[in-house]
């Protein structure tokens, strides 16, 4: 199940600015961790366990291809471009940690990466609330949101933020 991506690499570049020739070998572990760390921590182990067997299965249909395609794909794309900024110009090597430079093209600030990061994170943000709200919306479609055993990562469909930070308030489950 560790090799079932809910993304593609195609779509990824066919629906961003990343270049067409950015390695797989980049992208791909964006996506595993987009999906593994991001993605499972807001839908909940039990329904992102039920996404991974139906597509190993080929079994995706009505509810939830319409929330693989229409929403986790969306909020993967902007995770996977946020997460991936800090490694498409720096390598670990057998030298050390090494940054890329070409004669021909100029790497951005620090400054310029920090704040175009922030902009894949505020799009990630926003698909992963549109997402949540489907989910809330349809919550009877997906058992798997109620089924989890005590021990399973639950869902968390009331916050979108992605930063770690809580500062109080009222956060009531469904």
């Amino acid at each position: 199940m560790n090799n079932v991506l809910l993304v593609s690499e195609s779509f990824i570049k066919e629906n961003s600015n990343l270049s067409d020739n950015t390695w797989g070998k980049l992208i791909l572990p964006a996506i595993r961790d987009a999906q593994t760390i991001h993605l499972q921590q807001i839908i909940g182990e039990c329904l992102y366990n039920a996404l991974l067997t139906k597509v190993v299965e080929n079994d995706v249909a009505d509810q939830y291809e319409d929330l693989i395609k229409n929403y986790i794909q969306w909020y993967l794309l902007y995770r996977v471009l946020s997460d991936i900024i800090d490694y498409l110009d720096v390598k670990l090597t057998n030298l050390g940690t090494v940054r890329n430079r070409d004669e021909y093209v100029d790497n951005i600030s620090d400054e310029e990466r920090v704040r175009l990061k922030h902009n894949y994170e505020f799009k990630a943000d926003f698909y992963c609330r549109r997402m949540q709200q489907f989910l809330l919306n349809n919550c009877k479609a997906f058992p798997e949101l109620d089924e989890c055993a005590c021990n399973a990562m639950r869902s968390n469909l009331n916050s979108a933020a992605s930063t770690g930070l809580w500062l109080g308030g009222y956060r009531a489950r469904r």
